[in-house]
């Protein structure tokens, strides 16, 4: 009887992951991350349904895992970091010169101390960006290291 239900789950799981598996590639971390995302997202459903005490804030730690991860993947972070530095230099335009390089004009720059002033601010949005990639991350894995142990039912 146990057979007959681990190979039954162990087809259910091959038919459930196969869309995942088949997408994945070993040159990015967006693929690590929608592997784990999508372990979650099944483990999510499962706990929301269980008997235990406790099971829905479990759901509620991992549900909050998932949110992170759809951040991460979906990396949005340069629109948020950029909205001002948009704002203040406006839109810029890419040229190729006579020997080769790329030139980047931005709209609202006309002066040396502008150009000077436009990339300390670009320097501060990177640096503003790296951080709020950073904090998710970190919250995301800090969340699953102090909770995945009591992640079972």
């Amino acid at each position: 009887m146990k057979l007959i239900r681990d190979i039954r789950i162990g087809v259910s799981n091959l038919i459930k992951w196969f869309p995942i598996i088949w997408k994945d590639k070993d040159w990015d971390q967006t693929f690590f991350f929608r592997m784990i995302q999508f372990k979650l997202k099944n483990m999510e459903k499962y706990f929301r349904h269980g008997n235990f005490i406790g099971t829905e804030k479990q759901a509620d730690k991992i549900d909050m895992c998932v949110s992170l991860l759809n951040r991460i993947i979906e990396e949005k972070y340069h629109d948020l970091a950029y909205v001002t530095y948009d704002k203040k230099w406006g839109a810029s335009d890419f040229l190729i010169k006579e020997d080769g390089f790329l030139e980047i004009k931005y709209e609202n720059v006309e002066t040396t101390d502008d150009e000077i002033e436009r990339s300390k601010d670009f320097k501060n949005c990177s640096s503003k960006e790296e951080y709020l990639i950073e904090q998710d991350l970190e919250f995301l894995f800090k969340i699953i290291r102090n909770n995945v142990r009591f992640w079972w039912d």
